[in-house]
């Protein structure tokens, strides 16, 4: 039992219906342009929005009363939000959850029992996904709620809570990994300055820039794409920041452009733009055991392309 059992499973019912509860318009199995409206969609669970926003503001403490929430989180309540949170997936029939590792897991004071209590609730994850058939879309880490993180997490000036941070990422991506999760999320929701009293923006950019190379080293995954050639092949890339969603094109030799599947939101990456100073500057690298040489990179703020 938790705190939506007593709701019934949630369908599409149609504009007319009178019930509290019911997808008006949202009808998974309608086709769209030769898809399901599932496939379009992707209808997507966030754990941190939906079970540990305690309704606070700027003004006063939280109005939503749950039992799983509290400092600090316990086992028990990590579960009994786990428990609650599996049973709202089943009501709505979404296919997707995401979630932060803290969102999920006991409380920790230290690495070692942060890992604990990630793996512990990773393991009840993986059962509860297997029986009802949600899957994981992303996972990501919070770097930002802890008070350690004030002074940002890549960009803090404190030596140890950048290790921290890097840990955090390294056990998250691992937990993500093993739970299938279709992508992981970088948020960058602390990197950056609070003043120019106090900064030195260029050491920051470069912390920043290493933890996410580190990123890279530790798990490999970046831009990608496979094409079987006999011989040297030229391709142009073409990367396009709309509106701080990154997009990324390719096109081979005599054939049309192609979008990746993969996109990033970089809204995060460069907080308190003055001037465009912080803007996001894309890097590209290729690896394998062929070599690539890339040529006649220009880079503008709205796209950048590269032949």
């Amino acid at each position: 039992m938790s705190l939506f059992s007593e709701i019934e499973p949630i369908r599409y019912e149609g504009p007319a219906t009178e019930k509290e509860f019911a997808y008006r318009v949202y009808d998974k199995d309608c086709t769209v342009l030769g898809k399901r409206m599932e496939e379009w969609l992707r209808l997507t669970v966030c754990y941190w929005h939906s079970f540990n926003w305690p309704g606070a503001d700027m003004f006063g403490g939280g109005t939503l009363t749950r039992p799983w929430l509290g400092q600090p989180v316990t086992q028990a309540m990590a579960e009994e939000k786990l428990d609650a949170a599996f049973d709202f997936f089943t009501r709505l029939g979404t296919p997707y959850f995401v979630f932060h590792d803290v969102d999920a897991m006991a409380s920790a004071d230290t690495l070692r029992e942060h890992v604990k209590s990630l793996r512990h609730i990773e393991d009840l994850m993986a059962k509860k996904m297997a029986a009802g058939g949600v899957k994981l879309l992303w996972g990501t880490a919070n770097l930002f709620s802890h008070p350690r993180y004030a002074a940002g997490a890549a960009t803090s000036p404190d030596p140890e809570v950048f290790a921290w941070a890097a840990a955090q990422v390294r056990f998250c991506m691992e937990t993500t990994q093993r739970l299938n999760g279709e992508n992981y999320v970088l948020w960058g929701g602390r990197e950056g300055y609070d003043t120019l009293l106090n900064t030195g923006m260029s050491r920051e950019l470069d912390h920043y820039g290493r933890f996410l190379s580190m990123v890279v080293e530790r798990i490999g995954n970046g831009l990608t794409f496979t094409h079987p050639v006999d011989q040297a092949t030229r391709a142009t890339l073409r990367i396009v920041n709309d509106r701080q969603e990154i997009d990324f094109y390719f096109r081979l030799l005599g054939q049309p452009w192609r979008r990746t599947q993969e996109s990033a939101e970089i809204s995060g990456m460069h907080h308190n733009i003055l001037g465009g100073v912080l803007d996001v500057r894309p890097a590209i690298s290729a690896w394998g055991s062929n070599n690539a040489a890339f040529r006649n990179f220009h880079y503008w703020p709205q796209c950048c392309v590269l032949a």
